[in-house]
């Protein structure tokens, strides 16, 4: 399977290294608007680079998009007019409109449609799924979920334009968002309360469920130390968590120095199987056998209609009915 990379940041260098040690694959290209980026990935894999995806679509298979958000829609339709297979980066589109009009573009195309809701393929909480759906903590009836870290720096900072980026709600909690719809089913009400300014994004939303079941989601470009991710689930019968501050015995946060701030924060998972090598084996398998992903395109428009739904309830102060 030919693959071509479209993006070559933090996200279009994570899925390049795992791609590349996939046997039957082969990256034959690195796009990036910004050559000079292409190049620094393409060098380390001896493959061209280009700022085109013109370039390699007479010979892509598939393409990974891994840029901002905004640009995952006009990507997505290229490559399949091209007849590739898409996987894209969460979240899948900055609208519902751009969102839909990727659907239709794969599928007119007769292309499978892959979105990065990752989470699904973290171990810990893939184990909690587990538990929830064998029954042994009953009926699912409050969680909680957090996701913190700095404020991520990325190409011309464009997470600071939150026209582009949704913030942190959006781009970053939108995991949380999706695992919970996994988990409770149809979510049917969003209340949110946000603080905004500059580098620094906080919000905590409350999101009911047809089920009756209810979910707090907190989300935080404004953690002043590592990036931080914990989850709570309460059932009827029993409760199961991860805390990821768990697996270090100490740590000690303390603001970065200016200037020296992190680019964008990618969760890790402490054990041999690196969860992103899993969601990207999935979907080269999928492609091979004709097969049903794990995240569809439905489910990523799903959590986007929530966390959009949230934003707005942040603006308005009232709660929105989805």
């Amino acid at each position: 399977m030919n693959v071509v990379v479209i993006g070559c940041g933090t996200m279009g260098t994570l899925h390049s290294s795992c791609l590349s040690e996939m046997p039957g694959v082969r990256l034959i290209g690195a796009v990036d608007r910004t050559l000079a980026r292409a190049e620094t990935l393409a060098e380390k894999y001896n493959i061209p680079a280009s700022s085109s995806l013109d370039d390699f679509l007479d010979q892509a298979d598939a393409g990974w998009v891994c840029t901002p958000t905004p640009l995952h829609r006009p990507y997505t339709e290229k490559l399949a007019s091209a007849g590739a297979h898409v996987f894209c980066e969460k979240p899948i589109a900055p609208t519902i409109e751009d969102a839909e009009a990727m659907v239709r573009a794969t599928k007119q195309a007769k292309v499978q449609l892959f979105i990065g809701h990752v989470l699904r393929f973290f171990h810990e909480y893939a184990a909690i799924k587990r538990i929830l759906d064998e029954g042994k903590i009953g009926k699912p009836a409050v969680a909680r979920a957090s996701r913190c870290g700095a404020y991520p720096r990325g190409s011309n900072d464009w997470f600071t334009d939150y026209k582009q980026s949704g913030g942190a709600l959006f781009d970053m909690s939108i995991h949380d968002i999706d695992f919970l719809n996994w988990c409770l089913g149809r979510p049917t009400r969003v209340f949110c309360r946000r603080h905004k300014e500059h580098l620094c994004d906080y919000a905590l939303a409350i999101v009911r469920y047809e089920s009756g079941a209810m979910a707090h989601v907190e989300a935080s470009w404004a953690h002043p130390g590592g990036f931080y991710t914990a989850f709570e689930l309460a059932g009827t019968e029993g409760l199961c968590r991860f805390d990821s501050a768990e697996a270090a015995p100490l740590r000690v946060q303390v603001r970065a120095p200016e200037g020296k701030a992190p680019g964008v924060a990618v969760p890790e998972s402490p054990v041999a199987e690196n969860p992103y090598m899993l969601e990207d084996r999935h979907c080269v398998r999928c492609i091979e056998e004709g097969r049903r992903p794990i995240v569809t395109a439905d489910d990523a428009i799903l959590a986007a209609r929530v966390a959009l739904a949230a934003a707005q309830s942040a603006e308005t102060g009232k709660a929105v009915e989805l």
